[in-house]
């Protein structure tokens, strides 16, 4: 439960309730959940670009419903684990650019609707090795015209390890993100009508060095291949970057 008070949109209460049940004669779970949601309009929603100060808050409510299974592969129980899930939301006043650049603006679209599924396949080769691929299908619309949401891609998917050799710990990840609609620009910033924006990929890594047993050294490397992907059209990722830091748990 969760209670926002946001200024000049009032007070709203949200929830989300989950359950899990085991079925361990099969080496399985199944889990289900609902929820609700609120999100009022930022700063820049309301006065950035085609911002528009009359905005409403958007509010919608979600369901999910998945399974889990454990597949005995590696000399492990649980060498390999296999996951789906589907989910569904409905969303009124969701905000989006509606008209043409450059006088469009924000605009509450009245209702949408996102439907899906997602599959993850975890592998677990060695006892300090955990494989994880993911892949996303997304269906996200305009209730009311049937046209498909602004930057919400219809596929993703991901892969990823987790490789542990003591205190050291290593994980890469490969991010793919496929094609979606959005407000397209040419390179010198023209507006160039709306369309699709071409997918990308990108590969981080992370590593971490455990000092103590609440002290640990962290390192990460974002967009290592320097893809030039761009996750809102005009907008380019972030080009190569690392960091580094120290963390403490108690």
């Amino acid at each position: 439960m969760r209670r926002e008070d946001a200024e000049g949109f009032g007070t709203a209460n949200t929830w989300r309730l989950g359950v899990v049940v085991q079925l361990p004669e099969i080496a399985s779970r199944i889990k289900a959940a609902y929820g609700t949601s609120f999100r009022a309009p930022d700063l820049f929603d309301r006065f950035g670009f085609g911002g528009n100060p009359l905005l409403r808050p958007e509010r919608g409510r979600s369901v999910e419903v998945g399974a889990e299974a454990d597949l005995p592969l590696f000399g492990l129980a649980d060498g390999v684990t296999l996951g789906a899930t589907w989910f569904s939301s409905r969303i009124t006043d969701l905000i989006q650019y509606v008209g043409p650049f450059p006088i469009g603006r924000n605009e509450n679209v009245g209702r949408a609707k996102i439907e899906g599924a997602e599959a993850v396949l975890t592998l677990r080769p060695a006892s300090w090795a955990t494989l994880i691929a993911t892949y996303t299908y997304t269906d996200a619309r305009d209730a009311q015209d049937d046209t498909r949401l602004l930057r919400r891609p219809e596929h993703a998917a991901s892969a990823s390890a987790q490789l542990v050799f003591g205190r050291f710990t290593l994980s890469p990840e490969l991010v793919f993100v496929g094609r979606f609609r959005d407000v397209l620009y040419t390179d010198d910033g023209q507006f160039a009508g709306r369309g699709i924006s071409p997918s990308g990929v990108l590969a981080n890594l992370s590593a971490s060095y455990r000092l103590t047993e609440t002290l640990r050294l962290i390192a990460l490397a974002r967009n290592i291949g320097d893809s030039d992907f761009e996750p809102t059209n005009g907008y380019r990722t972030p080009g190569r970057s690392v960091f580094a830091g120290l963390t403490a748990r108690w």
